[in-house]
C-alpha cells in the first residue's frame, strides 16, 4: 500500500506546525472515554473465586469454602463484573455529566465466559448495555467501537465478503440499528450506516473541524484466523482510512481515532501500515483512543526517518472490569474547544477510580477522582514529545516510574 500512495502525490506530507498552547481561558471540550466493561449477568456474590476455570464467581461454581475466596456484592478481583457495579458507575457518570460533552466507547460489552457464549446473548449485552447508557446519559452522543470479545466465538470477526450464516451482519446490523440513535444526530447517517453494516468502522464530523474515525481493530487481532486469508487490509479498511484522513486534510478537519485493540499488538501487516499513516498524517490526528489491556497505559509513535521524534499518541484503558486483579476506572479527556484558531490538541486527562476492596468492605460503591496526567507527571503538555521524555524519565527516576505502575 505505501508504494502506491508515495506515487500519489496526494500522500506526500505537509510541513508539521508546532503545535502552540491556547490562551488563558480558551474554550475547551471534555470527553468521558468508557471501556471493557465486561458484564457477567450470571455473577453472583458469595460463590467461590477460586473455581480453576478462566472465569469463576458464578454458577456452576459452588458458594466459597471461606470469606477470603467469597465473591464479593461489588465485584471480585478474579472475574467480571456484576450488572449492579455498572449501574453505580452509570449514575455516578450521570450526576457529573455536565462535566463532559460527548462519549468514547470502546468494546468489549461481554464477560470472559468465551467457552459458551451465542450470538443470541452477545446480542442480548449489547443491547442491554445500550439501553443503559441511553438511560443513564440521555443528552450526550455516544462514539462506540467493537470489541474482540464481541465475537462469536471470541475474536472470530470475518472480513465482508463472508456472507450468510459464517458472516458478521447478525452482529453489525445490530451495533448500527443500536448506534443510530447517536450516530444519526450527526451529518451523513446512510454513508455511517453503510460502512458499520459492512466492516463494523465509520468517520463522522463532530462539530466544526473535528471528525471522529471508529475503527474495527478486530481485523487487525492476531486472535482472529480470518485473518489467515487476508492479514494485510481486511475489509480495504486501511485504504479507506487513507482517503477519510486526506479528505481531513483538505478541510483543515483534525482527527480522533478510536477503537477497541491498540496499535502496537496489531498483527505485523496492518499495524506497519497503520504506522506509516499515523505518522504521514500526525497533524490531522490529535487523538487516538483505545481499550483492550484492561491497564492504563499509552503508546507513542515515532518518526521513521528520525527515530527520536515522537510523532503521535495512543492512550489505552483504564478499563471498567476488574479482570484481572484491578480496579474499576474511566476517564475523562479534556481538549482544546471550537472556536476559531483551536489547534483541537489533547490538554490532559483525568482519572477516576473504584477501590473495589474498600467497596465490598463497606458495601457501598464510591467512585472518586484518581489522578491528572499533567499533574501526576509534570508534563508541559499533552503533546508527542512530552510522553517521549516521560519515558526516558522513567530510566533514571523510580520514584516516578513506581508511580505511574501504582
Amino acid at each position: 500500500m505505501g508504494t502506491e500512495m508515495e506515487r500519489d502525490h496526494s500522500w506526500r506530507k505537509p510541513p508539521v506546525v508546532p503545535v502552540n498552547p491556547p490562551k488563558p481561558g480558551s474554550p475547551t471540550n471534555r470527553i468521558l472515554f468508557l471501556t471493557d466493561m465486561h458484564w457477567d449477568p450470571y455473577y453472583t456474590p458469595g460463590l467461590t473465586n477460586d473455581c480453576g476455570e478462566p472465569l469463576c464467581c458464578r454458577p456452576p461454581n459452588p458458594k466459597a469454602t471461606n470469606e477470603s475466596t467469597a465473591a464479593g456484592n461489588w465485584g471480585d478481583y478474579q472475574c467480571d463484573v456484576p450488572y449492579r457495579t455498572l449501574e453505580s458507575l452509570m449514575q455516578f457518570i450521570a450526576g457529573m455529566s455536565d462535566e463532559f460533552d460527548w462519549v468514547y466507547w470502546t468494546g468489549d460489552l461481554p464477560a470472559h465466559y468465551v467457552w459458551n457464549q451465542t450470538r443470541e446473548n452477545q446480542l442480548y449485552i449489547m443491547d442491554t448495555l445500550c439501553d443503559m447508557m441511553k438511560q443513564y446519559l440521555p443528552d450526550k452522543i455516544v462514539f462506540p467501537s467493537l470489541g474482540n470479545h464481541e465475537g462469536v466465538p471470541v475474536n472470530a470477526f470475518p472480513p465482508p465478503f463472508v456472507t450468510g450464516e459464517n458472516g458478521d451482519s447478525w452482529l453489525l446490523t445490530d451495533a448500527s440499528r443500536q448506534w443510530y440513535s447517536w450516530l444519526s444526530q450527526l451529518p451523513d447517517w446512510d454513508t455511517t450506516h453503510n460502512t458499520i453494516t459492512y466492516g463494523g468502522f465509520y468517520n463522522v464530523r463532530v462539530r466544526e473541524g473535528l471528525r471522529v474515525i471508529s475503527l474495527q481493530t478486530n481485523f487487525a487481532n492476531s486472535g482472529n484466523y480470518w485473518l489467515l486469508i487476508n492479514s494485510t487490509d481486511p475489509a480495504g479498511q486501511l485504504k479507506w482510512l487513507v482517503e477519510q484522513l486526506l479528505q481531513a486534510e483538505r478541510d483543515v478537519d483534525k482527527v480522533h481515532i478510536i477503537g477497541h485493540i491498540f496499535p502496537s499488538s496489531y498483527m505485523k501487516e496492518f499495524g506497519w501500515n497503520y504506522h506509516k499513516i499515523v505518522t504521514r498524517f500526525e497533524s490531522t490526528i490529535t487523538g487516538q483512543f483505545f481499550g483492550h489491556t484492561h491497564q492504563d497505559s499509552w503508546q507513542v509513535f515515532f518518526d521513521d526517518s528520525n527515530r527520536t521524534r515522537a510523532t503521535n499518541v495512543a492512550y489505552m484503558g483504564p478499563a471498567v472490569t476488574t479482570y484481572q486483579g484491578l480496579n474499576l476506572g474511566f476517564r475523562i479527556y479534556t481538549m482544546d474547544g471550537n472556536y476559531n484558531g483551536t489547534s483541537n490538541a489533547l490538554l490532559d486527562h483525568e482519572s477516576y477510580w473504584l477501590n473495589l476492596t474498600e467497596a465490598n468492605l463497606k458495601d457501598k460503591a464510591e467512585w472518586k477522582f484518581e489522578y491528572s496526567a499533567k499533574e501526576a507527571y509534570g508534563l508541559g503538555s499533552l503533546q508527542p514529545q512530552e510522553w517521549a521524555r516521560l519515558i526516558d524519565r522513567f530510566k533514571t527516576d523510580d520514584a516516578l516510574f513506581q508511580k505511574f505502575w501504582e
